[in-house]
């Protein structure tokens, strides 16, 4: 499972989306598409500290789908 608060705290540290894809086991279409999502809603690495995991765990490349936890 992804961790979308990691992706989101390692963009915010400036780390590549293929760095993230490479630390987090996940692919780089992944990460884009939560980079993407986040921005579309704007939100931050600052903003989902906030958020409880449920509220983070949509489903990027499905969008309105959410995943069960």
């Amino acid at each position: 499972m992804v961790d979308y608060k990691q992706i989101l705290r390692l963009r915010a540290e400036g780390v590549s989306q293929r760095g993230i894809a490479d630390v987090l086991g996940c692919s780089r279409n992944t990460v884009a598409a939560v980079f993407a999502a986040a921005t579309a809603a704007g939100v931050g690495f600052g903003r989902t500290s906030l958020l409880t995991r449920s509220a983070t765990c949509c489903c990027p490349n499905r969008p309105g789908r959410t995943r069960t936890v």
